[in-house]
């Protein structure tokens, strides 16, 4: 008795953008369509540059849990507003880029007030 693997046929481009593209892989054995989702995934994860905040130092904190008189949050919550802010990609430069803030007197602080050091 003889056994035919059936192969899968070649992806169909369903849409294509500058940016974005959705295709089409059919022909799978149940449960392979997820597993080429994630592989698809990682590797286009995997691939793409960003830039993030990785560490923080404030002047007179010991700990991310101290509090720091005359600012109504405390670090923690510092720390996670800062983990939210998204920069933008000037250069292909993979070194760290070292960035500022100094504030005096009473006021907002914003992600624009931010200046590379």
């Amino acid at each position: 008795m003889e056994y035919k693997i059936p192969l899968p046929q070649k992806p169909k481009i369903i849409k294509k953008q500058a940016n974005r593209a959705v295709f089409e892989i059919d022909g799978c054995y149940p449960g392979y369509g997820m597993t080429l989702g994630n592989v698809f995934r990682r590797i286009l994860l995997s691939s793409l540059s960003g830039a993030a905040v990785t560490a923080v130092k404030i002047k007179g904190v010991s700990h991310e849990f101290s509090t720091i008189p005359y600012v109504l949050e405390d670090v923690i919550r510092i720390i996670l507003n800062l983990k939210q802010i998204r920069f933008k990609i000037v250069s292909q430069e993979t070194l760290p880029i070292k960035i500022g803030l100094k504030i005096s007197g009473q006021k907002e602080v914003k992600a624009k007030d931010i200046k590379v050091a």
